[in-house]
């Protein structure tokens, strides 16, 4: 009996040792624009990989953004995709060859309005391919998985097939993006498929919304496909309210769950919505969170315990980064909330880690120094980080470039803050462009604005028409440039 209790406690002190070494952070990344991190993976090295959007750094109006940290979430480099429009990343995956890869959709490449967009990466974030799908219409990716054959599947939206306003659209590729196959699913209204997933038996499950079939407004709508796209059966969710799919997982036990959000009209506010299924798509039970204040669920898993997490966005103060966790029987287990007080905060991604915690990867307006920053946060496996936030805005603005005009966007007056790797004691030229490359304005000499490697210089814009604008800092070395908007 004492041989018993021994072990009983070595391994509970084993257990407490293994939890208290569990990472956990609160860190803002970005710069002085509007930046957001929509996915986040955990990848081979242990550190993290973010996709999203940012009109702080890139060519256009907002860039497709990818940011790689280390295991604590210090950035290690970032990188953007796109050109003068619209581009932005909405889903990343880990591929076998431990690179990623990127889906979302742009504005300044492809056939249309709007393309699907999907980036290949190496595991040193340099670029191996990029795509885009769709045709004269708009058509956007929400979300990418590899297949078991190496290839991918990716799911969105789609104006340009189909037959409504848009469709459910899904495209089947091989490992270098070339499509194998297309479908779209959907009614005469509005369809938009929101996650999807390869699913053990090699064919895929999809949930977005759907505005043509169900009890009326949009209802959830998820469907399940063999290897080929071919429908095996497609199930909806909902009351006459707005009711959307937002992310969905198969279990281990072969069935499914989806986390989505679905409007209560006795309250008037939306409310955090869980679908536990079976392997059939028929619900086992379903779970509201949120009331008497608004709450959307964007991103479930299942964590290695069985429970189902859940991470979106609960409005007590504003709108609060927020997890929740029930285990597999629908009982409550831990919920949190990050952020700063009356500021926005949203998350859109969550995943379970190697060290059983959690990472999240969201939105603020909260903090850092621009105007909405990625938001990462690392807990542990009870849903506890630090509660203390790091703002690494400048770590990784310094590593990517030398240049940051703040404010941006700008109406009249910004000031552009410049680090070079060497003291300046030889004329710095400023030369801003517009977005055609036409030369705006020019400025020889600015080395007195210089102490040492850093400059604090000053501009006004005010008669500048608005619009989009690059600054370039020259020296008789290298040139740096940052992209800026003019919005009066």
């Amino acid at each position: 009996m004492n041989k018993i209790k021994d072990i009983y406690i070595a391994l509970n002190f084993f257990l407490s040792l293994n939890s208290f070494a569990q990472v956990k952070f609160e860190k803002v990344l970005g710069g002085a624009g509007y930046d957001y991190g929509y996915s986040v993976i955990q990848t081979y090295d242990r550190g993290y990989a973010i996709a999203g959007s940012t009109t702080s750094y890139g060519n256009g109006n907002s860039d497709a953004y990818l940011l790689k940290t280390d295991s604590m979430g210090v950035g290690l480099w970032t990188r953007t995709f796109g050109g003068l429009n619209i581009d932005q990343a909405y889903s990343i995956k880990q591929t076998k060859d431990s690179g990623l890869v990127m889906a979302g959709y742009t504005n300044s490449f492809g056939h249309g309005g709007y393309d699907m967009y999907v980036v290949k990466i190496d595991r040193n974030g340099d670029t191996a391919w990029t795509k885009t799908y769709g045709g004269t219409n708009w058509d956007f990716a929400y979300s990418i998985d590899q297949t078991i054959d190496g290839g991918y599947i990716i799911a969105g939206g789609t104006y340009s097939f189909g037959n409504g306003d848009e469709d459910f659209y899904l495209i089947k590729t091989d490992a270098v993006g070339d499509t194998l196959w297309t479908k779209t699913y959907g009614g005469l209204f509005q369809d938009e498929a929101k996650s999807v997933k390869q699913t053990s038996d090699k064919g895929y499950i999809i949930c977005g919304y759907t505005k043509s079939f169900g009890a009326g407004n949009s209802d959830i709508y998820y469907i399940k496909t063999d290897s080929f796209g071919v429908v095996t059966w497609a199930k909806t969710l909902g009351d006459v309210g707005e009711d959307k799919g937002t992310s969905i997982i198969q279990k281990m036990d072969g069935g499914y769950a989806l986390s989505g959000y679905v409007y209560d009209s006795v309250h008037l506010i939306n409310q955090a919505y869980t679908v536990n299924m079976d392997v059939n798509g028929d619900t086992l039970w379903t779970l509201k969170n949120g009331s008497p204040n608004n709450a959307v669920s964007n991103s479930i898993v299942q964590s290695l315990d069985g429970g189902l997490v859940w991470a979106g966005r609960l409005n007590i103060s504003a709108g609060d980064f927020y997890i929740f966790k029930d285990d597999i029987n629908s009982i409550y287990v831990f919920s949190t909330t990050f952020g700063y007080l009356n500021a926005q905060e949203e998350a859109y991604c969550i995943q379970q880690t190697a060290d059983k915690g959690y990472i999240i990867v969201g939105t603020t307006n909260g903090a850092g120094f621009g105007l909405n920053d990625v938001f990462l946060v690392k807990t542990d496996s009870t849903g506890f980080s630090t509660g203390s936030i790091v703002i690494n805005v400048s770590e990784i603005q310094k590593k990517e470039s030398a240049i940051l005009i703040y404010p941006n966007p700008v109406s009249e007056d910004a000031t552009i803050f410049v680090q070079l790797n060497t003291i300046v004691n030889a004329p710095v030229y400023l030369t801003v462009y517009n977005e055609t490359g036409q030369i705006i304005l020019t400025r020889k000499n600015i080395q007195s604005f210089f102490n040492n490697k850093e400059a604090k210089i000053p501009l006004n814009v005010s008669e500048l028409n608005s619009g989009i604008y690059f600054i370039q800092i020259s020296t008789t070395e290298n040139s740096y440039s940052r992209k800026f908007i003019i919005q009066h």
